[in-house]
């Protein structure tokens, strides 16, 4: 009876060790996957911000000599100038102030008689640096 209970201890008590490592072993794991889920999150809000960015440069670059005559137009200049704007805390710390650059064009260009001040040369470099950018960091995620 001696090696029985020894033996029903034992195997209780290796039941109990391996558990509790398959318990620690299934939270590091969790909380691998949600570290992991919040640097994916992180990666993908830069994207769209970085995006947003292209979005407003070729914008500016577009309207270069439009006259926005309508309401319509002006809206759009406003809904991409307040789409920038919140994105500021997931651009890069390289590009900030290259978005400062397209802030203020936005703010600029908003009035025609305003748009000959916007630097469009400065424009069109800030896009081919962000289109760089983003084929450098973002290429695995392409495949």
């Amino acid at each position: 009876m001696n090696a029985t209970v020894t033996g029903a201890l034992i195997g209780a008590g290796t039941l109990i060790v391996g558990a509790v490592l398959a318990y620690s072993f299934q939270v590091r794991m969790v909380r691998h996957e949600l570290r992991r889920s919040r640097i994916e999150e992180l990666h993908q809000k830069r994207l769209v911000a970085l995006q947003n960015m292209i979005f407003a440069c070729d914008w500016i670059l577009r309207m270069r000599g439009h006259e926005m005559i309508d309401d319509f137009g002006k809206e759009i200049w406003d809904h991409v100038l307040t789409q920038n704007v919140s994105n500021l805390a997931f651009v890069p710390e390289s590009f900030r102030g290259d978005f400062d650059a397209i802030i203020r064009a936005l703010f600029t260009g908003h009035a025609l008689e305003n748009r000959n001040r916007i630097e469009y040369d400065l424009i069109a470099s800030i896009r081919s640096k962000l289109l760089a950018y983003i084929d450098e960091q973002f290429e695995e995620d392409k495949g």
